[in-house]
């Protein structure tokens, strides 16, 4: 078997394997490929459990707001984003602050029944200058108010419903 150079294959892993110190290359690009092949198959699997996991909460009424933020947090950790949460006695309107390439996000978790009014956006937008973040998010289990759409727009905050996430 030749290479594309037209040198024997064996005559190249020779050659590698002698300006190699006489290691098996052959060996080491083989474990290397190995290691590669299995972080990318975790990567899928964790994806694909991420997406189940979304998938399967079907009621998140029955979750408390603290039980929403907890699962926000571990959502957005199977994403690869190093999440903080600010303590509640003074959170300046944070639940969580997402950190991911040297990219922060704050998020405000609503996990309401009825549409997310305005004051979430406020809060929110003041949060993204105390925490000095790129991005500001509200995410919800509801919807949004038209007002709070338009606060929204004006102030450059994201709106996000569940089904949103998994474009993320």
């Amino acid at each position: 078997v030749s290479s594309k150079s037209g040198l024997p294959i064996k005559c190249l892993t020779k050659c590698l394997n002698d300006r190699f110190n006489g290691s098996h290359l052959s060996d080491q690009l083989y474990q290397k490929i190995s290691e590669i092949k299995e972080k990318k198959r975790l990567e899928g699997l964790e994806q694909k459990y991420v997406s189940q996991k979304l998938e399967n909460v079907t009621d998140f009424n029955e979750m408390s707001g603290h039980q929403f933020e907890d699962y926000l947090q571990e959502y957005f950790s199977n994403k690869g984003y190093h999440v903080k949460r600010p303590p509640k006695s003074r959170d300046h309107g944070a639940d969580l602050v997402l950190e991911k390439f040297s990219h922060t996000i704050v998020v405000q978790a609503k996990n309401y029944s009825d549409p997310v009014g305005n004051q979430a956006i406020r809060d929110i937008f003041a949060a993204r200058s105390h925490y000095k973040c790129d991005e500001a998010w509200v995410i919800t289990t509801s919807s949004f108010s038209k007002d709070a759409q338009i606060a929204a727009s004006k102030l450059g905050v994201r709106l996000m419903c569940m089904k949103d996430l998994e474009s993320l």
